[in-house]
Protein backbone atom coordinates (compact mmCIF):
# COMPACT_ATOMS: atom_id res chain seq x y z
CA UNK A 1 0.00 0.00 0.00
CA UNK A 2 1.40 3.35 -0.99
CA UNK A 3 0.25 6.50 0.79
CA UNK A 4 -0.44 9.35 -1.68
CA UNK A 5 -1.20 12.90 -0.67
CA UNK A 6 -2.13 14.22 -4.12
CA UNK A 7 -3.79 12.98 -7.28
CA UNK A 8 -0.60 13.06 -9.32
CA UNK A 9 1.22 10.39 -11.19
CA UNK A 10 4.35 9.07 -9.48
CA UNK A 11 6.91 7.24 -11.63
CA UNK A 12 8.13 4.27 -9.63
CA UNK A 13 10.70 1.59 -10.41
CA UNK A 14 10.15 -0.52 -7.33
CA UNK A 15 7.87 0.08 -4.36
CA UNK A 16 8.64 -1.83 -1.16
CA UNK A 17 6.14 -1.70 1.68
CA UNK A 18 7.68 -1.94 5.12
CA UNK A 19 5.33 -3.02 7.88
CA UNK A 20 7.22 -1.80 10.93
CA UNK A 21 5.47 -4.18 13.22
CA UNK A 22 8.99 -5.73 13.50
CA UNK A 23 12.64 -5.60 12.29
CA UNK A 24 16.34 -6.01 12.97
CA UNK A 25 17.75 -2.99 14.75
CA UNK A 26 21.12 -2.09 16.17
CA UNK A 27 23.00 0.66 17.97
CA UNK A 28 24.84 3.61 16.42
CA UNK A 29 27.19 1.16 14.68
CA UNK A 30 24.24 -0.69 13.14
CA UNK A 31 24.81 -3.82 15.23
CA UNK A 32 21.60 -5.82 14.95
CA UNK A 33 19.91 -6.99 18.10
CA UNK A 34 18.70 -10.57 18.48
CA UNK A 35 16.35 -12.13 21.00
CA UNK A 36 15.77 -15.79 21.76
CA UNK A 37 12.05 -15.40 22.33
CA UNK A 38 9.91 -13.38 19.95
CA UNK A 39 6.39 -12.08 20.41
CA UNK A 40 6.17 -10.94 16.79
CA UNK A 41 4.86 -12.97 13.88
CA UNK A 42 7.04 -15.65 12.34
CA UNK A 43 7.94 -13.41 9.39
CA UNK A 44 8.78 -10.44 11.62
CA UNK A 45 11.72 -9.49 13.82
CA UNK A 46 11.68 -7.34 16.90
CA UNK A 47 13.61 -4.62 18.70
CA UNK A 48 13.28 -3.01 22.12
CA UNK A 49 13.21 0.73 22.71
CA UNK A 50 14.76 2.46 25.72
CA UNK A 51 11.31 2.66 27.35
CA UNK A 52 10.84 -1.12 27.07
CA UNK A 53 8.44 -1.16 24.15
CA UNK A 54 8.68 -3.88 21.51
CA UNK A 55 8.55 -2.98 17.82
CA UNK A 56 8.14 -5.64 15.16
CA UNK A 57 9.01 -5.22 11.49
CA UNK A 58 7.70 -7.10 8.46
CA UNK A 59 8.84 -6.40 4.90
CA UNK A 60 6.76 -7.05 1.79
CA UNK A 61 7.55 -5.95 -1.77
CA UNK A 62 5.63 -5.36 -4.96
CA UNK A 63 6.49 -3.97 -8.37
CA UNK A 64 5.03 -0.76 -9.73
CA UNK A 65 2.58 -1.11 -12.61
CA UNK A 66 1.41 0.95 -15.58
CA UNK A 67 0.85 3.65 -16.71
CA UNK A 68 4.43 4.63 -15.83
CA UNK A 69 7.30 2.17 -15.83
CA UNK A 70 11.03 2.66 -15.98
CA UNK A 71 13.06 2.49 -19.14
CA UNK A 72 15.91 -0.03 -19.28
CA UNK A 73 18.68 2.55 -18.84
CA UNK A 74 16.78 5.02 -16.70
CA UNK A 75 15.57 3.81 -13.30
CA UNK A 76 13.04 6.07 -11.63
CA UNK A 77 12.07 7.15 -8.17
CA UNK A 78 11.09 4.36 -5.79
CA UNK A 79 8.82 5.12 -2.86
CA UNK A 80 9.10 2.91 0.21
CA UNK A 81 6.28 3.08 2.76
CA UNK A 82 7.22 2.26 6.33
CA UNK A 83 4.54 1.33 8.85
CA UNK A 84 5.58 1.50 12.51
CA UNK A 85 3.60 0.06 15.40
CA UNK A 86 4.27 -1.64 18.70
CA UNK A 87 3.51 -5.27 19.51
CA UNK A 88 -0.08 -4.31 20.35
CA UNK A 89 -0.61 -2.80 16.91
CA UNK A 90 -0.58 0.81 18.15
CA UNK A 91 0.83 3.13 15.43
CA UNK A 92 4.01 5.01 16.29
CA UNK A 93 3.89 8.74 15.55
CA UNK A 94 7.43 10.21 15.62
CA UNK A 95 5.87 13.67 15.59
CA UNK A 96 4.69 13.34 19.19
CA UNK A 97 6.28 10.19 20.59
CA UNK A 98 8.20 10.87 23.79
CA UNK A 99 11.09 8.50 22.99
CA UNK A 100 11.28 7.66 19.27
CA UNK A 101 11.71 11.12 17.77
CA UNK A 102 12.93 10.58 14.22
CA UNK A 103 13.03 8.24 11.24
CA UNK A 104 15.50 8.25 8.35
CA UNK A 105 16.78 5.97 5.60
CA UNK A 106 20.13 4.96 4.15
CA UNK A 107 20.54 2.80 1.00
CA UNK A 108 23.87 1.17 0.17
CA UNK A 109 24.89 -0.85 -2.91
CA UNK A 110 27.54 -3.51 -2.36
CA UNK A 111 28.76 -4.06 -5.91
CA UNK A 112 30.12 -7.39 -7.11
CA UNK A 113 33.30 -5.53 -8.07
CA UNK A 114 33.96 -4.72 -4.41
CA UNK A 115 32.98 -1.04 -4.52
CA UNK A 116 30.22 0.49 -2.42
CA UNK A 117 27.98 3.47 -3.09
CA UNK A 118 24.69 4.89 -1.96
CA UNK A 119 21.91 6.63 -3.92
CA UNK A 120 20.02 9.93 -3.75
CA UNK A 121 17.21 9.79 -1.20
CA UNK A 122 14.79 12.00 0.69
CA UNK A 123 13.81 12.68 4.24
CA UNK A 124 10.78 10.83 5.58
CA UNK A 125 7.36 12.21 4.70
CA UNK A 126 5.53 12.40 8.04
CA UNK A 127 2.14 13.49 6.64
CA UNK A 128 0.56 10.17 7.67
CA UNK A 129 2.58 9.74 10.88
CA UNK A 130 -0.58 9.48 12.98
CA UNK A 131 -1.23 6.17 11.20
CA UNK A 132 2.36 5.04 11.72
CA UNK A 133 3.02 5.41 7.98
CA UNK A 134 6.02 7.14 6.39
CA UNK A 135 6.85 7.54 2.70
CA UNK A 136 10.55 7.59 1.79
CA UNK A 137 11.84 8.25 -1.73
CA UNK A 138 14.96 6.66 -3.19
CA UNK A 139 16.43 7.13 -6.66
CA UNK A 140 18.05 3.76 -7.38
CA UNK A 141 20.74 4.20 -10.07
CA UNK A 142 21.11 0.48 -10.80
CA UNK A 143 19.43 -2.88 -10.40
CA UNK A 144 20.38 -5.65 -7.99
CA UNK A 145 21.97 -7.59 -10.86
CA UNK A 146 25.09 -5.44 -10.28
CA UNK A 147 25.42 -6.40 -6.63
CA UNK A 148 23.45 -6.38 -3.38
CA UNK A 149 21.38 -3.47 -2.07
CA UNK A 150 21.15 -2.89 1.67
CA UNK A 151 18.26 -0.68 2.75
CA UNK A 152 18.49 0.66 6.29
CA UNK A 153 15.77 2.36 8.29
CA UNK A 154 17.03 4.31 11.31
CA UNK A 155 14.97 5.38 14.32
CA UNK A 156 16.24 7.99 16.76
CA UNK A 157 15.76 7.07 20.43
CA UNK A 158 16.26 9.91 22.94
CA UNK A 159 16.73 7.54 25.90
CA UNK A 160 14.02 9.46 27.69
CA UNK A 161 16.09 12.64 28.05
CA UNK A 162 16.18 16.04 26.38
CA UNK A 163 19.96 15.88 26.07
CA UNK A 164 20.55 14.96 22.42
CA UNK A 165 24.04 13.68 23.26
CA UNK A 166 22.30 10.71 24.89
CA UNK A 167 20.43 9.81 21.71
CA UNK A 168 20.91 6.35 20.25
CA UNK A 169 20.01 4.99 16.82
CA UNK A 170 18.16 1.74 16.16
CA UNK A 171 18.91 0.46 12.65
CA UNK A 172 16.98 -2.13 10.69
CA UNK A 173 18.57 -3.56 7.55
CA UNK A 174 16.69 -5.11 4.62
CA UNK A 175 18.00 -6.42 1.31
CA UNK A 176 15.41 -5.44 -1.33
CA UNK A 177 15.61 -6.70 -4.89
CA UNK A 178 15.70 -3.69 -7.21
CA UNK A 179 14.52 -4.80 -10.63
CA UNK A 180 15.12 -3.07 -13.93
CA UNK A 181 11.79 -2.92 -15.75
CA UNK A 182 11.98 -3.10 -19.53
CA UNK A 183 10.05 -0.37 -21.31
CA UNK A 184 10.23 2.68 -23.55
CA UNK A 185 9.69 5.31 -20.85
CA UNK A 186 12.68 7.28 -19.55
CA UNK A 187 12.38 9.02 -16.18
CA UNK A 188 16.02 10.03 -15.70
CA UNK A 189 18.10 12.27 -17.94
CA UNK A 190 21.88 12.50 -17.62
CA UNK A 191 23.92 15.48 -18.85
CA UNK A 192 27.33 17.06 -18.26
CA UNK A 193 29.70 19.84 -19.28
CA UNK A 194 33.36 19.42 -20.22
CA UNK A 195 34.29 22.34 -17.94
CA UNK A 196 32.69 20.76 -14.84
CA UNK A 197 35.20 18.15 -13.67
CA UNK A 198 35.87 16.08 -10.56
CA UNK A 199 38.01 13.11 -9.55
CA UNK A 200 36.02 9.86 -9.59
CA UNK A 201 36.25 6.83 -7.29
CA UNK A 202 39.19 5.46 -9.29
CA UNK A 203 41.12 8.68 -8.74
CA UNK A 204 40.72 9.65 -12.41
CA UNK A 205 39.69 13.13 -13.55
CA UNK A 206 36.24 12.85 -15.14
CA UNK A 207 33.28 14.94 -16.27
CA UNK A 208 30.69 15.28 -13.52
CA UNK A 209 27.25 13.91 -14.43
CA UNK A 210 24.00 15.63 -13.49
CA UNK A 211 20.83 13.53 -13.19
CA UNK A 212 17.38 15.00 -13.76
CA UNK A 213 14.67 12.75 -12.32
CA UNK A 214 10.92 13.00 -12.85
CA UNK A 215 9.32 13.53 -9.47
CA UNK A 216 5.75 13.73 -10.76
CA UNK A 217 3.60 14.72 -13.73
CA UNK A 218 0.11 16.04 -13.09
CA UNK A 219 -2.88 15.27 -15.33
CA UNK A 220 -3.06 17.35 -18.51
CA UNK A 221 -5.70 20.06 -18.22
CA UNK A 222 -6.08 19.80 -14.46
CA UNK A 223 -5.33 23.52 -14.01
CA UNK A 224 -5.00 24.88 -17.56
CA UNK A 225 -6.05 23.39 -20.87
CA UNK A 226 -3.25 21.59 -22.77
CA UNK A 227 -0.82 22.07 -19.89
CA UNK A 228 0.39 19.99 -16.97
CA UNK A 229 2.32 20.43 -13.74
CA UNK A 230 5.80 18.95 -13.93
CA UNK A 231 8.15 18.46 -11.00
CA UNK A 232 11.76 17.37 -11.49
CA UNK A 233 14.64 16.68 -9.13
CA UNK A 234 18.26 17.57 -9.90
CA UNK A 235 21.18 15.67 -8.35
CA UNK A 236 24.83 15.15 -9.22
CA UNK A 237 27.82 13.06 -8.19
CA UNK A 238 30.72 14.23 -6.06
CA UNK A 239 33.80 12.75 -4.40
CA UNK A 240 35.74 14.18 -1.47
CA UNK A 241 39.25 12.74 -1.75
CA UNK A 242 40.41 13.90 1.65
CA UNK A 243 43.81 12.51 2.59
CA UNK A 244 43.49 9.75 5.18
CA UNK A 245 46.16 11.43 7.30
CA UNK A 246 43.81 14.38 7.75
CA UNK A 247 40.91 12.23 8.88
CA UNK A 248 40.03 10.40 12.07
CA UNK A 249 40.99 6.75 11.80
CA UNK A 250 37.83 5.75 13.64
CA UNK A 251 35.25 7.64 11.63
CA UNK A 252 35.52 9.89 8.53
CA UNK A 253 34.48 13.51 8.79
CA UNK A 254 31.22 13.80 6.85
CA UNK A 255 30.16 17.26 5.74
CA UNK A 256 26.42 17.76 5.35
CA UNK A 257 25.71 19.54 2.07
CA UNK A 258 21.93 19.59 2.17
CA UNK A 259 19.19 18.66 4.63
CA UNK A 260 17.90 16.04 2.19
CA UNK A 261 21.22 14.56 1.10
CA UNK A 262 23.98 13.09 3.25
CA UNK A 263 27.45 12.12 2.17
CA UNK A 264 28.15 8.43 1.93
CA UNK A 265 31.29 6.47 2.64
CA UNK A 266 32.96 4.89 -0.40
CA UNK A 267 35.75 2.40 0.17
CA UNK A 268 38.26 1.36 -2.49
CA UNK A 269 40.51 -1.60 -1.67
CA UNK A 270 44.21 -1.40 -2.55
CA UNK A 271 46.94 -4.01 -2.93
CA UNK A 272 48.39 -3.10 0.45
CA UNK A 273 45.16 -4.16 2.12
CA UNK A 274 44.37 -0.62 3.22
CA UNK A 275 41.39 1.36 1.99
CA UNK A 276 41.03 4.98 1.05
CA UNK A 277 37.83 6.29 2.61
CA UNK A 278 36.24 8.94 0.41
CA UNK A 279 32.98 10.75 0.89
CA UNK A 280 30.81 9.90 -2.09
CA UNK A 281 27.79 12.15 -2.40
CA UNK A 282 24.71 12.50 -4.54
CA UNK A 283 23.78 16.03 -3.47
CA UNK A 284 20.62 17.76 -4.59
CA UNK A 285 21.64 20.81 -6.63
CA UNK A 286 20.19 24.19 -5.72
CA UNK A 287 21.17 27.80 -5.25
CA UNK A 288 22.03 29.09 -1.75
CA UNK A 289 19.01 29.67 0.47
CA UNK A 290 18.85 31.49 3.78
CA UNK A 291 16.34 30.24 6.33
CA UNK A 292 16.07 31.31 9.98
CA UNK A 293 19.49 32.93 9.80
CA UNK A 294 21.19 29.81 8.38
CA UNK A 295 22.34 29.46 4.76
CA UNK A 296 21.82 26.13 3.00
CA UNK A 297 24.26 25.76 0.11
CA UNK A 298 26.03 23.12 -1.98
CA UNK A 299 29.77 22.86 -2.56
CA UNK A 300 31.24 20.36 -5.02
CA UNK A 301 34.83 19.13 -5.23
CA UNK A 302 37.09 19.96 -8.19
CA UNK A 303 39.79 17.48 -9.33
CA UNK A 304 42.27 19.12 -6.92
CA UNK A 305 39.66 18.60 -4.16
CA UNK A 306 39.09 22.35 -3.79
CA UNK A 307 35.48 23.28 -2.99
CA UNK A 308 33.43 24.85 -5.79
CA UNK A 309 30.25 26.57 -4.61
CA UNK A 310 27.04 26.14 -6.59
CA UNK A 311 25.82 29.72 -7.06
CA UNK A 312 23.33 29.64 -9.96
CA UNK A 313 21.02 26.90 -11.23
CA UNK A 314 18.56 27.07 -14.14
CA UNK A 315 16.31 24.17 -15.16
CA UNK A 316 14.20 24.38 -18.34
CA UNK A 317 12.04 21.91 -20.26
CA UNK A 318 10.68 21.75 -23.81
CA UNK A 319 7.97 19.49 -25.19
CA UNK A 320 8.21 20.79 -28.78
CA UNK A 321 11.81 19.89 -29.64
CA UNK A 322 13.22 23.17 -28.38
CA UNK A 323 10.92 25.66 -30.10
CA UNK A 324 9.76 26.86 -26.70
CA UNK A 325 11.35 26.41 -23.29
CA UNK A 326 9.59 26.60 -19.91
CA UNK A 327 11.69 27.62 -16.92
CA UNK A 328 11.01 25.64 -13.75
CA UNK A 329 10.86 27.36 -10.37
CA UNK A 330 13.13 26.11 -7.59
CA UNK A 331 11.48 24.79 -4.45
CA UNK A 332 13.36 26.72 -1.80
CA UNK A 333 11.66 25.13 1.19
CA UNK A 334 13.74 23.12 3.63
CA UNK A 335 12.21 19.81 2.48
CA UNK A 336 12.17 20.62 -1.23
CA UNK A 337 15.74 21.72 -1.96
CA UNK A 338 16.75 20.25 -5.32
CA UNK A 339 13.19 20.11 -6.68
CA UNK A 340 12.05 22.26 -9.62
CA UNK A 341 8.50 22.61 -10.92
CA UNK A 342 6.17 24.52 -13.23
CA UNK A 343 2.37 24.42 -13.54
CA UNK A 344 2.26 25.51 -17.18
CA UNK A 345 4.27 22.96 -19.19
CA UNK A 346 2.54 22.52 -22.59
CA UNK A 347 1.62 18.94 -23.46
CA UNK A 348 -1.19 16.74 -24.68
CA UNK A 349 -2.36 13.49 -23.14
CA UNK A 350 -0.48 10.53 -24.57
CA UNK A 351 3.19 9.86 -25.26
CA UNK A 352 5.43 12.82 -24.37
CA UNK A 353 9.08 13.55 -25.18
CA UNK A 354 10.44 16.29 -22.94
CA UNK A 355 13.93 17.74 -23.37
CA UNK A 356 15.65 19.05 -20.24
CA UNK A 357 18.22 21.86 -20.22
CA UNK A 358 20.25 22.30 -17.04
CA UNK A 359 22.65 25.20 -16.47
CA UNK A 360 24.85 25.25 -13.36
CA UNK A 361 27.22 28.13 -12.64
CA UNK A 362 26.79 29.23 -16.26
CA UNK A 363 27.74 25.81 -17.68
CA UNK A 364 25.07 24.36 -19.98
CA UNK A 365 24.82 20.58 -19.55
CA UNK A 366 24.49 18.38 -22.65
CA UNK A 367 24.45 14.65 -23.36
CA UNK A 368 28.03 14.69 -24.68
CA UNK A 369 29.41 17.41 -22.40
CA UNK A 370 30.21 19.61 -25.41
CA UNK A 371 28.11 22.69 -26.16
CA UNK A 372 27.76 23.33 -29.89
CA UNK A 373 26.89 26.70 -31.37
CA UNK A 374 23.25 27.65 -30.87
CA UNK A 375 22.36 25.19 -28.10
CA UNK A 376 19.65 22.88 -29.50
CA UNK A 377 17.25 20.45 -27.90
CA UNK A 378 18.96 17.55 -29.67
CA UNK A 379 21.96 18.11 -27.38
CA UNK A 380 19.81 17.74 -24.27
CA UNK A 381 18.67 14.53 -22.56
CA UNK A 382 15.13 13.35 -23.25
CA UNK A 383 12.54 12.27 -20.70
CA UNK A 384 9.79 10.03 -22.11
CA UNK A 385 6.49 9.17 -20.47
CA UNK A 386 2.77 8.82 -21.05
CA UNK A 387 0.74 11.79 -19.81
CA UNK A 388 -2.84 11.24 -18.68
CA UNK A 389 -5.78 13.61 -19.09
CA UNK A 390 -7.58 15.15 -16.15
CA UNK A 391 -10.92 13.52 -15.36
Amino acid sequence: MLFKKESILYPVLLSSTFLLTGCEFGDDDAEEASHEASICSESAKEIHTSDDRTLCVTLTSFKATAPLQSGFNAPAKSTQTVFISDSNGTPLNVENDEVITGISQYPMMNMDSGHKHSAPYSEADVTAAEYGAYNLDIYYPMASTMGRWEYRIKLTDNNGTEDTTDDKTHTVTFEPTVEMVMGSNVFRGVSKNENDLFKNSMGIEATRQYSTWIESVGPVGENTADMATVKLRLTTQDMDHTDMSEMSMSKPSLNKVSPREEEHVHETAHSDGMADTDSQTYPAIHEPMTMMGSTMSVSLHAPDNEAVAVSTVVVEVSTDSGTNWTALDADMSHEGLGNYSADDVPMAAGDVVMHVKVTVNGNVMTKTGVVADGVEAAQMPELKFTAIAAE
